[in-house]
């Protein structure tokens, strides 16, 4: 961009330098040796000036007649006259450009202060953008600091948990071999269950067929024992309508002997009258006495015969009742026997299946076989 303004010494020592080279010092020479700078109307006005106060040089004037000089003054005025309008227009030219200039710089002006502004918002928006870089920062270099210490951490508990399973796979190597030895423990106990399950079930089958034999045994002694009872029922009803009868004989009969003793009362109170009929009669009464006598001690001893008859009917019944109700109780005894070995059984084969399932030697107490049941006696 071009200076403001320049001097008349500026533009003398350019002309000067010109002259020198041997060149003519026009104003746009004189402008290039200035560098591009000041006024082309300032410097027609110096180097007119400069002229006027120099004159003609001494070595470049010559003898010349006046008609040439006037011609020479009339073209120098028509070259200054258009050297003027030239100026002049590229004065205007020029002041239309500094002004068009002016205005662009002005505009140019704005753009940048809008410019400085924005970039101003930039650099506080960077700047606050750079505090909270910063910030952030910080708070990675603490997380970091936190991380190294968790890492260190980490390594340690890396550290501890390689020695962990170091000592993990020697305790899994042993238990390896635990297993082995278990299995082959297993194996064994399982072949020794397996045959003393099989033991056991032939000797549960024995005993549930001994037990059914009993309970067939049992079955059939309890219904003869309901026949017998039943037979002693009917006895006992049989004697008791004998009893009955008897006893209705001797009750007759002691009615028949109160008869007897109304009538020998009535024969007393006639016996003073009829002394030949008392004597008949008297006879006639102690034979029928003696036969009432004896009927009655006849009718007592079969009151009595009947009477221990039907206590021996009872005592039987009574025998028979024991007996069965002693059988009805070891048909339950055995069937509480029965059910009890019988779940035993399904049992010992749930606990065998458990143990074959689960792959674990049966415990003791099922492998100690069952007492025999208690034979009947």
């Amino acid at each position: 961009m071009a200076r403001g303004g320049i001097y008349k010494s500026e533009v003398l020592r350019a002309r000067e330098r010109l002259l020198a080279q041997g060149r003519y010092p026009s104003i746009d020479a004189v402008r290039a040796e200035l560098g591009d700078t000041g006024s082309k109307t300032t410097i027609h006005r110096y180097l007119k000036e400069i002229e006027e106060e120099q004159g003609s040089p001494a070595g470049s004037q010559v003898a010349v007649s006046e008609a040439l000089q006037e011609l020479v003054g009339r073209l120098a005025a028509q070259l200054q006259h258009e050297a003027d309008a030239r100026v002049q227009a590229q004065a205007q030219a020029h002041e239309a450009a500094s002004a068009q200039l002016q205005q662009q710089h002005a505009q140019a002006l704005q753009e940048a202060q809008a410019q400085a502004q924005h970039w101003q918002t930039q650099h506080q928006a960077c700047a606050a953008a750079l505090a909270q870089e910063q910030a952030q920062h910080a708070e990675s270099q603490t997380r970091w600091r936190d991380a190294e210490k968790a890492l260190a951490r980490s390594e340690q508990a890396r550290a501890d948990l390689q020695t962990a399973l170091q000592e993990g796979e020697r305790h899994r190597q042993s238990l390896e071999e635990k297993h082995q030895h278990a299995q082959r423990s297993l194996e064994h106990f399982r072949q020794a269950a397996r045959e003393q399950t099989q033991q056991q079930a032939r000797q549960h089958e024995q005993q549930v067929q001994y037990l059914q034999g009993e309970m067939r045994r049992l079955q059939q002694a309890s219904q003869a024992q309901q026949e017998a009872h039943a037979q002693a029922q009917q006895e006992v009803v049989r004697l008791a309508a004998a009893l009955t009868q008897a006893q209705a004989a001797v009750q007759h009969s002691e009615q028949a002997l109160l008869a007897l003793q109304a009538e020998h009362s009535a024969l007393q109170q006639h016996c003073a009258a009829v002394q030949q009929q008392q004597q008949a009669d008297k006879v006639q009464r102690e034979a029928l006495e003696r036969n009432l006598a004896q009927q009655h001690s006849q009718a007592q001893a079969v009151q009595a015969q009947l009477q221990q008859q039907l206590q021996a009917q009872a005592q039987q019944l009574h025998t028979l009742t024991q007996q069965q109700a002693e059988q009805q109780e070891r048909w339950h005894a055995l069937e509480l026997e029965l059910a009890r070995a019988q779940a035993a059984r399904e049992a010992q084969q749930q606990a065998l299946a458990a143990v074959l399932a689960r792959g674990e030697p049966p415990a003791a107490s099922s492998c100690v076989p069952e007492a025999q049941p208690k034979q009947p006696d």
